[in-house]
């Protein structure tokens, strides 16, 4: 096969790709997964910070692309990924907190809206 051919050969894969579920799930695996794992790499910290969060966006489509093709094994790995990213979710973002519960005399507990509050500083505690 020659360049011709092969590259006539991937635009009618191009043109005529189905967007159905699995094929969006895969998109999506193969986008968000290297927008995340490229993000660990970066030496700028303010962008190194948001792979955990791409890679959270992407973990539903793993499940699923594991649940249909019935890799079981992989299934569970996602399970793995989920943890580890989500660890480095809380280690850049746990100190925001988006809503405060407080304990008021005579009220009892109460949820302060859903609003950014600014975190203490380490200085502070």
């Amino acid at each position: 096969m020659n360049f011709i051919d092969f590259l006539t050969e991937t635009l009618h894969w191009v043109w005529n790709f189905e967007l159905t579920l699995a094929n969006l799930a895969q998109l999506s695996i193969a986008v968000i997964g290297v927008a995340a794992v490229a993000l660990t790499q970066s030496s700028n910290p303010k962008l190194s910070r948001w792979a955990c969060v791409l890679g959270l966006i992407g973990q539903p489509a793993w499940f699923y692309s594991a649940m249909v093709t019935k890799n079981y094994g992989i299934f569970l790995i996602c399970f793995l990924y989920t943890w580890a990213w989500g660890k480095g979710f809380s280690k850049n973002f746990g100190h925001l907190r988006f809503f405060e519960v407080r304990w008021r005399q005579g009220v009892g507990w109460s949820l302060q809206g859903t609003r950014w509050i600014k975190p203490k500083s380490r200085d502070q505690e």
